[in-house]
């Protein structure tokens, strides 16, 4: 897939911005739990979304890396904020990216809870009719983005070849130190892979090379 985009030249500068969106997008599989990405100035604005779809992770950050739509359409507001200390600017959107599990994880009840919730976050905002009611208890605290850890095996890449076996999974609490994975040498022998903090794993990435879980 890879190969193949890299030789498509896009002409519009729609099909630029979609071609550099699936170039990105075309490797990322993983198995995780609903998380969400919005900008620290948004919340807690945002935390009925999050509660309404019952996510497991809150991430968040004015400046976040690579230029993800939501901020492209949120941070111009806090931008300014900043530029104009005595000038009251409040956040003029609420947008945020919503991480829905997984390629692997496409199941019917999902769908249907899914769009309900957002149905439910929706109608107390106007923006569709429907009777409105409470919202959901948050099941996680919001973090800064950068209290997320991608684990390596160890730090940058894997120190052998072989067979990851995972011994953790989305949702389970880790500490540092703790044992996430193992790869296992098929000739024998294994490497352990650690958890580098104290968190809730809430992905594990399906590429090569393995960036590892995140916590």
């Amino acid at each position: 897939m890879g190969e193949e985009l890299a030789q498509r030249t896009p002409v519009s500068e729609v099909d630029v911005l979609r071609h550099a969106l699936l170039h990105l997008a075309h490797d990322a599989d993983n198995e995780a739990q609903m998380h969400l990405y919005t900008g620290t100035p948004i919340w807690p604005a945002a935390q009925d979304l999050a509660a309404d779809l019952d996510v497991r992770a809150v991430l968040l950050a004015e400046c976040s890396g690579g230029n993800p739509f939501d901020e492209a359409r949120s941070a111009p507001w806090w931008t300014l904020a900043a530029a104009n200390p005595g000038v009251p600017i409040p956040p003029a959107c609420l947008a945020a990216t919503v991480e829905l599990r997984s390629n692997n994880h496409v199941e019917a009840d999902d769908i249907r809870n899914d769009s309900a919730a957002l149905m439910r976050f929706l109608t107390p905002r106007g923006l569709v009719d429907g009777e409105v009611g409470p919202v959901p208890r948050l099941l996680c605290e919001a973090t800064p983005l950068t209290a997320m850890q991608q684990v390596s095996a160890p730090e940058v890449s894997a120190p052998a070849a072989g067979i990851v076996l995972h011994t953790a999974k989305p949702g389970d609490r880790v500490r540092a130190g703790d044992v996430i994975a193992r790869i296992v040498d098929p000739l024998g022998g294994s490497v352990e892979v650690l958890a580098q903090t104290d968190g809730c794993l809430s992905a594990r990435h399906d590429q090569n090379p393995m960036p590892g879980p995140e916590s």
